[in-house]
């Protein structure tokens, strides 16, 4: 039978009993970092854009339609000077379900 280094003695290098502990902390290592990974893409919003001309606004809600997408507004995107059938390209993010948009502009005929 194998036996281990002396107690207080440094870790003998490929050493049959100290080869698994290193390969299960390098597994618990993995997979911490492809857990935090997961959760912090999940998180993440991702960037999209629609194009067309807007089918319905909402000026109190801040809401623009476009085909089925509906995209909210934050203060310091402007809605000044776009109406129900200007054609538009609208970028956003998405987080859950809501659509915030970054940016707004009318596309050239």
């Amino acid at each position: 039978m194998e036996r281990g280094p002396a107690r207080g003695a440094a870790p003998i290098r490929g050493h049959p009993v100290n080869a698994d502990k290193g390969s299960t902390r390098m597994k618990k290592v993995f997979a911490a970092l492809v857990g935090a990974t997961m959760v912090l893409s999940a998180g993440m919003a991702a960037a999209a854009e629609v194009k067309g001309a807007i089918k319905a606004m909402n000026m109190e809600a801040r809401t623009v339609t476009i085909d089925t997408t509906t995209v909210v507004f934050p203060q310091s995107v402007s809605l000044s000077g776009y109406i129900v059938g200007t054609a538009v390209t609208i970028t956003y993010t998405t987080a859950g379900t809501t659509n915030t948009a970054t940016a707004i502009a009318k596309v050239a005929k």
